[in-house]
């Protein structure tokens, strides 16, 4: 019986440090720009700080249940509208729906939600379902 070699994967393209750098410093996580650029976060940390770029994510204000629970919130808006494979892309960002820049950092969409009474258990509904989420439009 002949054996037969193992394939040798083809290397990788390097890592994209510019827009690595960029995403992080929007306040992706390491695992979101691995996922993004196909890499793991571990390589993607890795790189960056071997460049000699520590980027660390800002601070959330929120350490309670609440904040997190709003955070939830939060990542959910954001997945509805970027990710193709949830269930609700069709409805969002399959239509075009997007979050508003306002939102792009979880401190602001805090600050909002705090100002517009938010409480656990409410759910972030848009007024005009064919447009963005923004400060504006939800409730």
């Amino acid at each position: 019986m002949a054996r037969t070699r193992a394939k040798i994967p083809a290397p990788k393209p390097p890592i994209d440090v510019e827009l690595a750098r960029e995403l992080r410093e929007r306040g992706w996580t390491y695992e979101a720009i691995g996922r993004e650029l196909g890499y793991r976060a571990g390589s993607i940390r890795g790189c960056l700080l071997g460049k000699g770029i520590a980027i660390d994510r800002p601070q959330s204000r929120c350490t309670s249940k609440w904040g997190e629970q709003l955070y939830g919130v939060w990542k959910g808006m954001r997945h509805r509208c970027t990710s193709r494979t949830h269930p609700q892309y069709a409805q969002t960002g399959g239509r075009g729906i997007t979050f508003g820049k306002q939102w792009e950092s979880f401190n602001d969409f805090y600050d909002w939600s705090r100002s517009s009474g938010y409480r656990p258990g409410l759910v972030l509904l848009r007024q005009n379902r064919t447009r963005n989420y923004t400060p504006g439009n939800c409730r």
